[in-house]
């Protein structure tokens, strides 16, 4: 019985529609944005395959996103190419939203990297788009878990005290990281008490992660009003270069400033 050739590359002569291969790291981060590749499919057109990518994005702002063709490109040996679908839409603030993102192929296309841009930033995922074997997926199928496709690691589990002086105290309740193609976020849950007799605000406490050599500032901080003898809580996150192992939180109320270190996962 002879044997069949080994899938090696997209072929526009005949074949079957199928569904690619999904990196583990298939999600990207800006902000409030969260961008994830659900599932890829490549169909056989009469001009040729076609790329057809099942995009989430999470707006956890608090605007409106414009969801479109004109956040990605394909790159593929020395192209980049634009994509073909047309999609044009808005997510609504603290809103989720799928999408079709197309891309037309031209043979012996087999691997590409995927970029998303969000402003001046850029995240990249790797794909490959050579046979599978697999049936293509269902594109309008239900996903019940949007957070299944994270990749997360606690770092601290019990509280810690990262700032105590004056009337002033900040506990650090729960860290964990998530990571993203172009970011390691860094997640902190946040508990903040005033000892004194007079109202505070979290606005009076200023955090910075140090890492590589870089202080960053949270692009996610409480604001929250902190009445005397009484404590509030609200949540902190950084984004972090990807290779990032070990960071410093610097906690800085009036002239005092603490530092904590984390190993991260």
């Amino acid at each position: 019985m002879p044997v069949p050739p080994l899938p090696s590359a997209i072929s526009t002569a005949g074949g079957s529609p199928y569904t690619i291969d999904i990196p583990r790291i298939a999600e990207a981060a800006f902000g409030d944005v969260i961008y994830a590749v659900a599932s890829g499919n490549v169909v056989l057109r009469g001009d040729g395959p076609e790329l057809r990518l099942r995009i989430r994005v999470i707006n956890n702002g608090r605007y409106d996103l414009n969801f479109w063709d004109a956040s990605f490109r394909l790159a593929v040996g020395g192209d980049v190419l634009s994509p073909s679908s047309g999609l044009n839409t808005l997510v609504p603030g603290n809103s989720l939203r799928y999408g079709i993102v197309t891309f037309r192929l031209r043979p012996p296309m087999r691997t590409g990297t995927l970029r998303i841009g969000n402003n001046q930033e850029t995240a990249e995922i790797p794909l490959d788009f050579s046979p599978t074997g697999r049936p293509p997926v269902d594109e309008q199928a239900e996903i019940a878990d949007s957070s299944a496709q994270a990749i997360t690691a606690a770092v601290v589990s019990e509280p810690v005290a990262v700032f105590d002086a004056g009337d002033m105290s900040v506990t650090l309740q729960r860290a964990s990281t998530r990571r993203f193609a172009n970011a390691l976020r860094l997640n902190l849950s946040l508990r903040m008490s005033n000892r004194g007799r007079y109202d505070a605000h979290s606005i009076q406490i200023m955090m910075r992660v140090e890492a590589g050599g870089e202080q960053r500032a949270p692009f996610q901080f409480p604001n929250e009003p902190i009445a005397a003898m009484a404590t509030a809580t609200g949540n902190a996150a950084f984004d972090l270069p990807t290779t990032t192992t070990r960071a410093v939180l610097h906690t800085t109320i009036g002239d005092q400033t603490t530092e904590k270190m984390f190993d991260l996962k």
